[in-house]
């Protein structure tokens, strides 16, 4: 198990979160190191086996197994939890949540006199605190980040009007991370997030917002050309599918959703996009024909569609699914599920393979209403009979010419397939066939032979879509492994 809680953070089944983390860390983590954080707590709360790995995790919040790392790693640095020592990433463990202790750091009053001096020549009007200078200075000290590479962030957040001292901290926490400590390096970065300007404003435009680009999405958009080497083409194209719909936030997943299933160029994208947009119509679809109403679609098609669609279902047969289960009565994806792998049981993949399988299953009541109204009884079907039927007829090796026959027989019996199966079962222990079979059927007979007409329904031909309500009422699906219900 990759994530585990140390045996003082469990009480009672019950995983807190202390307001602490709300007040002290929150402000300064990256949204992503957050999301690592809760998501990891949440496996480790409920002892998931499932998922509860590197791999796992970096698939469920679509991100690198090294961005999951880093965010492990930064709150490692805040004793929030405990990495295990090595290349070992067997787990990792979280710690109780307390409150940080103030840094001590002794500040060379020498080594800082300018840069203070430098602080106040950017921010004339601000007065900082004896608090926030030590904070500067402590992440200058923890990165040993030159101070002209933080006056050089300190005036660039001017610049974009990222003017509070915890934004300032926090964007030069991010450049340090990102390895730019030297004022080249973070000279170089800070070009890059401006050359990056008209490319922001096409995503934008594409997306449907009329806002600015800010700092953090402007990180972003580095994230996808140098981590993900995705191309301004791609990136347009993808948003462009997004428009007025979610904006960076959604964009940004979709784009590493992309990178989780190994698109590299545009081509991918379209495939991908082309294929997500049709699952997503398929899925409202088959909403739609079971009556049922979702705002989001995601999980539908995560747990449901996808997986039938891996089955190797047509949309036209899901479809056609779909409908049947209306029929039946069936309102539920979960339910409508169990019914998808009654029909994948018996390889009726395609709208004609299933309609072909109904059709058989209606020229069989029809064979087992001829010999019910020969018998003398009313004509209706029911499960028990249509068992009696196929075990006569596939296991006992009789023809249905011969339960056709045996039916006159039982004439006015009030349970003519258990009468008829008696009949044959003494037939087939005996070895009784032909002329032989006839004078046992006469000999044992009762009542009055039928003289009723055969059955002769009216036949419709394979599937046209338009079978009726009870025909398909009758039609009885193969159980699967893990069914309990009769659909």
């Amino acid at each position: 198990m990759f994530c585990k809680l140390s045996k003082n953070l469990i009480k009672e089944g019950i995983t807190r979160i202390e307001n602490v983390f709300f007040s002290a860390y929150l402000a300064e983590a990256d949204g992503t190191d957050i999301k690592v954080y809760l998501y990891g707590l949440h496996l480790a709360q409920n002892q998931s086996e499932s998922g509860n790995n590197i791999d796992g995790i970096a698939l469920k919040l679509n991100l690198t197994k090294e961005r999951v790392r880093q965010a492990f790693k930064f709150w490692a640095e805040k004793d929030l939890v405990l990495l295990p020592s090595g290349a070992n990433e067997d787990f990792v463990t979280f710690l109780p949540i307390k409150a940080p202790l103030k840094p001590i750091v002794k500040i060379n009053a020498v080594k800082y006199k300018d840069f203070v001096e430098d602080l106040y020549r950017i921010f004339p009007e601000k007065v900082f605190t004896e608090e926030e200078i030590v904070n500067f200075c402590s992440l200058m000290e923890a990165y040993k980040m030159d101070i002209n590479a933080m006056l050089r962030i300190v005036q660039y957040c001017k610049n974009i009007n990222r003017v509070s001292v915890q934004k300032i901290l926090k964007t030069a926490e991010d450049f340090a991370r990102q390895g730019s400590y030297s004022e080249l390096a973070v000279a170089t970065h800070i070009e890059e997030l401006e050359l990056n300007n008209e490319d922001m404003q096409a995503i934008y435009r594409a997306l449907g917002l009329k806002s600015l680009a800010g700092y953090e999405e402007r990180q972003i958009y580095l994230k996808w050309t140098k981590e993900y080497n995705y191309d301004l083409g791609l990136i347009i194209f993808v948003a462009k599918s997004l428009k007025k719909r979610g904006g960076m936030e959604r964009l940004d997943l979709l784009l590493a959703e992309l990178k989780t299933a190994g698109c590299i160029n545009l081509f991918d994208a379209e495939a991908y996009i082309a294929q997500k947009e049709s699952v997503k119509n398929l899925a409202v679809n088959i909403s739609r024909t079971l009556g049922l109403y979702y705002a989001s679609l995601d999980s539908a098609v995560k747990f449901y569609i996808n997986p039938w669609k891996s089955y190797g279902f047509t949309d036209e047969a899901l479809m056609a699914v779909a409908e049947y289960c209306f029929i039946k009565n069936v309102r539920s994806l979960d339910s409508m599920n169990n019914v998808v792998k009654k029909f994948y049981s018996v390889s009726a993949l395609t709208t004609e393979s299933i309609n072909a399988y109904i059709d058989r299953q209606i020229q069989a009541d029809n064979s087992i209403k001829e010999v019910l109204l020969t018998a003398g009884s009313s004509g209706f079907v029911a499960n028990k009979d249509r068992e009696i039927y196929k075990t006569i007829i596939e296991d006992w090796g009789f023809s249905h010419e011969t339960v056709l026959e045996t039916a006159k027989f039982v004439l006015g019996n009030p349970f003519p397939f258990t009468a008829i199966a008696k009949k044959l079962s003494v037939a087939k222990e005996k070895g009784l066939s032909g002329s032989e079979l006839s004078e046992f059927l006469t000999a044992t007979g009762t009542g009055t032979i039928s003289t009723q007409k055969p059955y002769n329904p009216k036949n419709d031909g394979i599937i046209k879509q338009t079978y009726t309500k009870e025909q398909l009422e009758s039609i009885i699906l193969p159980p699967t492994y893990d069914d309990s219900d009769e659909i």
